[in-house]
């Protein structure tokens, strides 16, 4: 907007105030401006300053808000009036653009953006396709202007945001356009800026959006480095000394040198590729799945490419994941350069130049053929040899192999090997097959077998002519025979290239596959690519036990025999596992020498004696089983001969460990009161207590860790007792009698001798008695024997009373063994009555005498009981009953007195006495020592 200032200077005033001033020289202006005047500010000076300048300001600000707002309403109106016509139509974006414009001067961040965007899509509608590169730029002006709004509104761009749609379509939108609506002579300058446009867009999603996902990050910035790298060959390659002249269509405003320097040197082939390069660096540090097309494209756009001077490594990397596609045009490139290329790498620019040759059908393709063998011709050297499979490069020729054998085969025999060829190549070319390699894994380790052609079989191939061959291949050793590769020379064009074909293993080695009844054929035998080569059965032979049975801590023998055949073996080796937490081995030669034995790698390995011709050795191998167990033990035997090399055999040796016996304890606790109250009451008892101790098999990996368990898996499985009781814990009072009944079972399959049993105690119990039965008894697998023991404890809590220990024999050996078994923990515990007695120590004859029994409860809960008396005395007569009744609280006493008269002189024992609980019927308390009193005559 223009707005004019006109300053009307006043010398003196005759008016009376500044507003009639301001009136007065207001009225002159209009009567010249007219409705141009805005308004008028009255500037005066006093005392040296201006005063009136923030009026003017004012002024200013506010006519020229009132003259915006004015435009958004005229224009507005004047959309308004437009019709559905072509022509008006397409003023429609040009006012949306001006209405925006004065929004965003009035700083209306929101209405500004409506129209911007109103504005593109409103391009967009009228060129929905093949915009022209006009529409494309005020669509890009649109853009930039919706995208200052948003930024300054605070707006976020992710990729669920409209924002991101906008971009996205716009990107597409300008995808489609083409060069028709511009003049020739601008047609590379148009195609040049929308491409470079196009990528503008892709780098503004890939770097603004927000939580974009890494591999969109990576598409956006390959898919601009992309469209920069359809704009290189369009582009100089120019020095820095050469001076930069703007074409003359560009514009006058471009003709300036600054513009020009500014803008066309951002389009020199060199500043392109770098900025090409720092695209895809970006691309390639963003982890995802396009690395080798990130490559392809750093590769088109390097510098050394420019020189002549390629990567050669890296298009190695490239040639083993690239696509068809990106190695055709490799091989293009390389054809035009494939002197400086061979120089680095021969192999390489041969194997390139090849790609794709062998189909030369039209006019065309033979010409370009032709001049392409002609190039490669003098690439070609005696000690180059091409490899293939190599990614999806395409060879001159594939191979299938496979052995034409029904069964194994046995050393010294011969195998027959077809192999099936095939090419793409519409005329046929000659391949001379020289050399066939075998490898084969020994236990010495992999070797190689080459099978020469000679003379080279020479076959004619093509693509509807495939070829079979054969060829007969000795057997030296033992081991697994596999095909490697195929080596021949290849005549096309007029050359001949040397091409080794490595084989693989499998149904995805068949290439070239000409038709289904070719494929057909193929299914039956593509499986046999190996070949089993076995030594012959007969040249060693071993005789071993297949059961072996003991109990656990016996040393179980078992007699081998080795014998061998017609030829002699030498250096031979007995192969056992060695695992000291199961079981541990020594072995015997026949003249009872150790053999000797090294350990290594979890095994133990054992020298036995060389054999000659139809001789045999007796080996005894005593196997000390340290835990009941269930395993097979591979014993693996392996000799040296001189026809067949290394010679081996193995066998399993099934062991069972049987545990000893399975142990049933029962206890019950008692005091019995006195010999004379013995006859006529029943012994105080404790509840019973059961404990059952039974063996079941468990899977060794599931109990320790051991790496030759952890290779058995299944084959070894170690037995876990259980314990079964009646009840938590056993439970009696201090001074109870335990009665320990143990019973226990034979598991052994062979029997077990009982030779003699014994109970080792500790310190808190003293063994009244113990009964182990009949010695060196014989049981069978399931009989049992009992032994009894009683003993009594000496303190309060729990603790382990001891352990039985029973010595047996197993059955057909003279070794003595012993199991300790342990006795079932126990809890003494104390109800806490406590008794006491009063009496007189001398009383004389015939006079009675008081003995008062004092009672105290010292527990928490109240007593219920009876207080008993031993009447079978014959030293005093008790005046009442012997059996009083009791109901004590809680941390409270009670005195029971009974009246005694001695039946005669000299020093007496008082009657013992009792308290029993009513509750349990169990003896809780009683005299702890026999009470004297002296009777004078």
């Amino acid at each position: 907007m223009r707005c004019d200032v006109v300053f009307a200077p006043v010398a003196e005033s005759t008016a009376d105030s500044n507003e009639e001033l301001r009136d007065s020289i207001e009225k002159s202006l209009r009567s010249l401006l007219g409705s141009r005047l805005a308004g008028s500010v009255l500037q005066t000076i006093e005392n040296g300053v201006w005063r009136g300048i923030a009026a003017l300001q004012s002024l200013v600000f506010d006519s020229t808000v009132a003259y915006h707002k004015g435009e958004v309403r005229r224009l507005r109106d004047r959309k308004e009036m437009l019709n559905d016509d072509s022509d008006q139509r397409r003023a429609l974006p040009g006012l949306h653009f001006k209405i925006g414009w004065h929004y965003l001067v009035l700083h209306n961040f929101s209405s500004a953006r409506q129209q911007m965007l109103s504005g593109l899509r409103k391009i967009k509608t009228l060129f929905p396709l093949f915009p022209s590169f006009e529409a494309r730029l005020c669509g890009c002006v649109f853009l930039w202007h919706f995208l200052f709004c948003i930024s300054v509104s605070e707006g976020h761009l992710s990729s669920s945001s409209e924002v991101y749609q906008e971009i996205r379509c716009f990107v597409d939108w300008i995808g489609t356009a083409y060069g028709g609506s511009v003049k020739d002579e601008c047609q590379t300058v148009v195609l040049v800026l929308t491409k470079v446009m196009e990528a503008e867009w892709l780098e503004y999603l890939a770097r603004k959006t927000e939580n974009l996902m890494a591999r969109q990050c990576c598409d956006y910035l390959v898919a601009s480095a992309q469209a920069l790298q359809d704009c290189d060959a369009f582009f100089p390659s120019r020095k820095e000394s050469i001076a930069i002249e703007a074409p003359s269509h560009i514009g006058e405003e471009e003709l300036l040198g600054n513009h020009a320097s500014a803008l066309w040197k951002s389009f020199d082939k060199s500043a392109l590729r770098g900025r090409i390069a720092r695209l895809l660096a970006e691309a390639k540090a963003v982890s995802s799945s396009r690395e080798t097309e990130v490559d392809y494209l750093a590769f088109l756009a390097g510098n050394e490419l420019m020189d002549g001077v390629p990567d050669t490594e890296m298009i190695d990397r490239m040639l083993v994941k690239a696509s068809s596609t990106i190695i055709s045009r490799l091989a293009e490139m390389a054809w035009g350069s494939a002197r400086s290329w061979s120089a680095l790498s021969p192999r390489l620019t041969i194997a390139l130049l090849l790609h794709g040759c062998v189909d030369a059908l039209g006019h065309a393709e033979q010409e370009r053929y032709y001049l392409r063998m002609h190039e490669l011709e003098g690439c070609l050297h005696n000690d180059v040899v091409l490899e293939y499979p190599k990614g999806r490069l395409q060879s001159p020729f594939t191979a299938v192999a496979y052995f034409d054998e029904e069964s194994a085969k046995v050393v010294g025999d011969s195998a027959r090997v077809v192999v099936t060829l095939y090419s793409t190549s519409a005329a046929c070319i000659d391949v001379d097959v020289r050399m066939l390699a075998l490898s084969s894994g020994t236990v010495a380790g992999a070797t190689e077998t080459q099978v020469p052609f000679s003379p080279a079989r020479c076959v004619k191939l093509s693509a509807s002519c495939p070829q079979e061959l054969a060829v007969d291949v000795p057997l030296s050793h033992s081991g697994e025979y596999v095909c490697s590769s195929l080596t021949a020379d290849v005549h096309v064009g007029g050359i001949c290239a040397t091409t080794r074909w490595r084989f693989a293993v499998g149904p995805s080695s068949v290439a070239g596959r000409s038709a289904a009844g070719t494929r057909a054929v193929l299914s039956a035998k593509i499986y046999r690519q190996v070949l089993q080569v076995l030594n012959p059965p007969t040249t060693f032979r071993v005789e071993c036990p297949s059961l072996l049975e003991a109990v656990e801590g016996e040393c179980a023998e078992c007699d081998i025999v080795i014998s061998c055949a017609l030829l002699g073996v030498r250096n031979g080796y007995m192969t056992l596992p060695h695992e000291p937490k199961l079981f541990r081995a020594v072995c015997w030669a026949s003249a009872n020498e150790p053999l000797p034995v090294t350990e290594t790698g979890g095994q133990a390995r054992y020298a036995v004696p060389d054999l000659a011709a139809d001789e045999s050795v007796r080996l005894l191998v005593s196997i000390a089983c340290i835990r009941s167990a269930e395993f097979r033990l591979p014993i693996a035997f392996e000799y040296s001969t001189d026809r067949y090399g290394g010679v081996s055999c193995c066998r399993t040796l099934h062991i069972s460990v049987d545990p000893p016996f399975n142990a049933e304890h029962s206890m019950i606790g008692g005091s019995l009161w006195g010999d004379a109250a013995a006859a006529m009451s029943v012994p105080s008892t404790s509840s019973s207590y059961a404990q059952y101790d039974k063996s079941v098999l468990v899977k060794a990996a599931d109990i320790f860790s051991s790496p030759l368990v952890t290779n058995w898996k299944d084959d070894c499985a170690l037995y876990f007792f259980t314990k079964e009781t009646t009840a938590k814990e056993f439970v009696f009072q201090r001074g109870d009698t335990v009665t320990l009944s143990s019973t226990f079972r034979c598991t052994a399959k062979r029997g077990i001798t009982v030779l003699h049993a014994e109970v080792v105690a500790g310190d808190d119990v003293d063994v009244l008695s113990f009964c182990c039965g009949e010695e060196s008894s014989f049981l069978e697998e399931g009989e049992c024997v009992t032994m009894v023991t009683r003993f009594q404890a000496k303190r309060l809590g729990r603790f382990n009373p001891g352990f039985i220990r029973i010595f047996f024999a197993p059955q057909r050996t003279a070794a003595r063994l012993y199991s300790d078994v342990c006795i079932p923990t126990v809890y003494i515990e104390d109800f806490g009555v406590q008794v006491s007695a009063k009496y007189p120590l001398v009383t004389p004859y015939g006079s009675p005498l008081e003995l008062d029994v004092s009672i105290y409860n010292a527990a928490g809960v109240p007593f219920i009981g009876e207080l008993l008396l031993d009447p079978q005395t014959d030293d005093f007569v008790c005046a009442a009953t012997t059996r009083r009744s009791l109901q004590i609280g809680p941390t409270e006493g009670s005195v029971t007195r009974y009246v005694l008269t001695p039946l005669r002189a000299g020093e007496l024992k008082l009657p013992r006495f009792h308290v029993r609980c009513d509750a349990t019927s169990r003896l809780v308390a009683s005299a702890d020592e026999s009470y004297v009193v002296h009777v004078l005559p």
